[in-house]
């Protein structure tokens, strides 16, 4: 009789570690099927950051570009600032006495 309720222990055991083996390696498969699934994510999301990194250098060698075309457009504008000035004054010194237009007091409006 006690050979029979060890064999039936054994027996219960050997299907219990059966079957918790056979969820083991289903719960294996399902976790390596999922870590290559996320690597190839992860390989996708690489990816995408490179070409995200290779178009920021490019706009930001856009960028530089405008800020010196600005920059150089800012010069150029200081000098016809000047030059009109300059062409300002010589049109007043040339102008007969009575047509005069000169600057008011605080220095930024013309007066007659």
């Amino acid at each position: 009789m006690i050979f029979w309720i060890m064999a039936a222990v054994g027996a219960v055991l050997i299907i219990l570690t059966g079957r918790t083996w056979l969820e083991f390696v289903q719960r294996s498969d399902q976790l390596k099927s999922r870590i290559s699934e996320l690597e190839g994510l992860i390989e996708a999301h690489n990816q995408r950051l490179v070409e995200v990194r290779e178009r920021a250098e490019v706009i930001k060698a856009q960028i530089d570009s405008l800020v010196e075309e600005c920059n150089e457009m800012e010069r150029s504008l200081g000098q016809q600032d000047d030059e009109l000035k300059q062409l300002e004054d010589r049109l007043e010194r040339l102008r007969p006495k009575e047509r005069r237009v000169e600057l008011d007091d605080r220095g930024d409006r013309w007066k007659r």
